[in-house]
């Protein structure tokens, strides 16, 4: 129960966000940019990276600095057109929503974890629990799909976080 009313909590900062889209913007105004450009987690995409304000981190992603998601070539060509702020205003505001708030509800999880799938059974159902004690569980209908329970994310290589969710996707 804990799980889903912490998920609750992360999506109505999510729809705090965009019904306010100042918000982020005001937080990107604020952030604190390098002087020189640096890889992303992952080794690549090299540019100049920032991290916002202490009062804005729970926007922030845990798993990569602003710009952020520069490995993704959406995030690359809107870096390359429209700069950091606007990128950054995406990433935050956009692309992964209250991210930074992820952590604090977040546990210690495991690359056995994170590269763990479930299969849906015949009524399009998904469940399963993985072996870090985290559980996922996806219902789809109307083209939607309701998913509740842990998302495992990467942190950086050997650092793994299960974070609760409670999320409405499209498919």
């Amino acid at each position: 129960m804990m799980v889903v009313l912490k998920g609750l909590v992360l999506l109505l900062a999510s729809v705090l966000v965009l019904l306010f889209p100042p918000l982020p913007m005001l937080a990107v105004a604020f952030a604190r940019w390098d002087d020189e450009p640096t890889p992303d987690q992952w080794g690549t995409t090299p540019t100049r990276r920032g991290d916002l304000p202490r009062w804005a981190r729970w926007m922030q992603t845990m798993d990569d600095r602003l710009p952020g998601g520069t490995y993704e070539p959406t995030v690359a060509r809107m870096l390359e057109r429209w700069g950091h702020y606007w990128t950054s205003v995406y990433w935050i505001g956009w692309r992964n929503r209250a991210h930074g708030l992820r952590r604090t509800f977040g546990r210690p999880s495991t690359e056995e974890a994170y590269k763990a799938s479930f299969q849906p059974d015949a009524n399009g159902r998904v469940y399963g629990v993985r072996s870090d004690g985290s559980w996922y569980w996806e219902r789809r209908a109307l083209g939607f799909r309701l998913v509740v329970g842990h998302r495992v994310y990467r942190i950086k290589p050997g650092e793994y976080l299960a974070v609760p969710t409670v999320t409405v996707k499209r498919g």
